[in-house]
C-alpha cells in the first residue's frame, strides 16, 4: 500500500509522545541527506510541555452536575467545543477573536498529585537517546522516581533538542477533518482575554494526546442520589486529608486505586469494590487488594447506602472511582476513528478497543493519520519512540505498508489472541520486544533506525515492581523511612 509522503506534519499533544515525535520527524532524513519533512508543528493545550506529568494544584473534578447527567458517556463527559462561524478564513497570524469558551469538562489538567511516584523503573521513563546511568534514583524508592523527576526528563529533552520552537502551547485542537489531500485543523489559542481561533492545513497528523485525560465512571443505578461532593474520580485526588475519619469506597483495585489507598488507609476506613478473583496486571496489586476489606461489584446506590451484587451493604461517606479513562479524541469524528462500545446503553468504556489501527499505530483507511501511544505496556517512553520511528519510516517513503487486506487480517488475528477489548493494545513486558518492538521497527522504521528497546535491561521492570510493592506497604504502614512520601 503506497502512502504519499507528507511534507508537513501536525502533532497533537506535547507530552512524552508528542515530544519524541517532534524530535523523530525533525531528524528524519531522505537518502540524499535532506530533511524528510519541511514543517513539523506540535499543538499542546497546556502552558508547558510534559502532558500528564505536568502537576496542577487545582485538579479536574467530576462536578455534581455531571453525576446528575450521563456521566458514563464520553460525549457528555468530554464534549467538543464548536468553532465559531468563519474560522476557516483565519490563520495563526490573523486569528478570529472570541470571548473565552467554556472549558468545563475539557479535562486539561493531569491526575498527578504531590506524593506521586512511578510504578515503572526510571530506565523506561526516558528515551533511548538519553544515556542511562544507574544509581541516580532516590534511595527510598529504589529504581522508581517521582513525578517531578519525570517532568524534568521531559523538559530537559525538549530544551536540549530545541523542540519548543516547534510547539505551540495553550493551543487546543478542536477539529480535524480531511479536505482533499490535506488535513485541516481548527485550532483555539487560550490563556488571554480572548480565545484566538484559526485553521491550518497539514499533510499528515500524529495524535499523541494520550489516554489519561477523560475520566471513565461506569453506570451505577442510583449514583445520582449521592450527596453533593461525595463522588470523585482518581484523577481528582491530591491529598488524603479530606477523607480523614471517613469510610471511603474505592471502585477499582488496579494501579491508581491501590496508589491512592496507601495514603488514605492510615487515616480512614478504606473498602475496595472489585470483581472477585480478578487478576490485575501486576500480581502484587492483586495481593494488596485481596488483603484489604474487599466487596464485589456495586449493584446500586441509594444516598450513602451502597448495595453490592452479593447483597451486602456499606454506608460510604465518599466513593472514589479508580476506573480508568476513556479513549477520547473529541476533535476526531466517528468516520475517522471508532471504538468498541461494551458499556451501558452501548457506550465506550475504559476497556474499549480502538478500531482499525494497524499495529496500534496507522489508521488503515488513511495512514496519514497515525496514533502515538495506543500500545499499552510498561516500556513506557520506548513504546512511544518506536511508534514515532514507525510513522517517520512510512511517511518518509523509506518503507511501505502492506495491502489493506493484510492489515485487517492482522487486526482479526490479534483479536483472536487477546479478545475484542483493551487487552488488544496491551503487551506483557517480558515479551513486548519480540512481539511488538522488533516487528514494528523492522517493518516500518527507516533502515538503520535502532530499536529503542535494544540493549535495555528488561529485568529492571521486575526490580521496579518489587520496589513498588515494598513502598506501598511502607507508606500504608507509616514506616518512617517513607515520611517524604506521606
Amino acid at each position: 500500500m503506497t502512502v504519499k509522503s507528507p511534507k508537513s506534519i501536525a502533532i497533537i499533544g506535547a507530552g512524552p509522545g508528542g515530544l519524541v515525535s517532534v524530535n523523530e520527524y525533525l531528524n528524519t532524513k531522505l537518502e540524499d541527506g535532506t530533511p524528510a519533512f519541511d514543517k513539523v508543528v506540535a499543538f499542546e493545550q497546556k502552558g508547558s510541555v510534559g502532558g500528564v506529568w505536568v502537576y496542577s494544584d487545582e485538579p479536574d473534578v467530576v462536578e455534581d452536575d455531571l453525576i446528575k447527567s450521563q456521566y458514563w458517556n464520553a460525549d457528555t463527559v468530554h464534549p467538543e467545543i464548536k468553532a465559531p462561524e468563519g474560522v476557516e478564513n483565519h490563520t495563526v497570524d490573523n486569528p478570529l477573536e472570541t470571548a473565552p469558551a467554556d472549558n468545563a469538562h475539557q479535562w486539561r489538567r493531569s491526575g498527578v498529585y504531590p506524593n506521586l511516584y512511578t510504578n515503572v523503573s526510571r530506565r523506561f521513563l526516558r528515551f533511548s537517546s538519553i544515556p542511562y546511568t544507574p544509581g541516580k534514583e532516590r534511595d527510598v524508592i529504589g529504581p522508581l522516581i517521582t513525578h517531578e523527576d519525570v517532568n524534568e526528563v521531559l523538559e530537559t529533552f525538549a530544551d536540549e533538542h530545541k523542540l519548543k520552537e516547534h510547539i505551540r502551547l495553550n493551543t487546543q485542537v478542536q477539529d480535524v477533518r480531511k479536505d482533499g489531500d490535506q488535513w485541516v485543523l481548527t485550532l483555539r489559542k487560550t490563556g488571554g482575554d480572548k480565545d484566538e481561533w484559526y485553521t491550518e492545513s497539514f499533510d499528515a497528523v500524529a495524535v499523541a494526546s494520550g489516554h489519561y485525560s477523560t475520566p471513565y465512571i461506569p453506570y451505577i443505578k442510583g449514583l445520582d442520589t449521592r450527596a453533593k461532593g461525595s463522588v470523585s474520580h482518581a484523577k481528582s485526588y491530591r491529598t488524603a486529608e479530606p477523607f480523614k475519619d471517613k469510610t471511603v469506597l474505592i471502585v477499582g483495585s488496579s494501579l491508581s486505586g491501590v496508589d491512592i489507598a496507601q495514603y488514605i488507609d492510615p487515616i480512614a476506613k478504606v473498602v475496595f469494590s472489585r470483581t472477585p478473583g480478578k487478576e490485575e496486571i501486576y500480581k502484587w496489586i492483586t495481593t494488596a487488594a485481596e488483603k484489604a476489606d474487599t466487596r464485589p461489584r456495586i449493584k446500586e446506590v441509594n444516598g450513602d447506602l451502597v448495595t453490592f451484587v452479593d447483597g451486602t451493604q456499606l454506608v460510604a461517606d465518599h466513593i472514589i472511582f479508580a476506573t480508568g479513562y476513556h479513549w477520547r479524541w473529541p476533535f476526531l469524528n466517528d468516520k475517522l476513528i471508532q471504538q468498541t462500545k461494551p458499556g451501558y446503553e452501548g457506550t465506550t468504556t475504559s476497556a474499549s478497543r480502538v478500531k482499525d489501527l494497524y499495529w496500534n499505530i496507522f489508521n488503515i483507511e488513511d495512514p496519514t493519520l497515525a496514533f502515538i501511544g495506543v500500545t499499552i505496556g510498561t516500556t513506557k517512553f520506548h513504546s512511544l519512540e518506536a511508534a514515532a520511528a514507525a510513522t517517520a519510516g512510512i511517511w518518509s517513503g523509506s518503507k511501505q505498508l502492506p495491502p489493506k487486506k493484510e492489515q485487517y487480517k492482522w487486526i482479526q488475528d490479534r483479536i483472536a489472541e487477546t479478545g475484542d477489548n483493551l487487552f488488544f493494545h496491551y503487551y506483557e513486558y517480558h515479551t513486548i520486544k519480540e512481539k511488538w518492538f522488533d516487528p514494528v521497527i523492522e517493518k516500518f522504521a527507516q533502515d538503520g533506525r535502532v530499536n529503542p528497546l535494544e540493549g535495555e535491561d528488561i529485568t529492571d521492570l521486575d526490580r521496579g515492581l518489587e520496589s513498588a510493592e515494598k513502598t506501598y506497604y511502607g507508606v500504608k504502614n507509616r514506616d518512617p523511612i517513607y515520611n517524604s512520601l506521606h
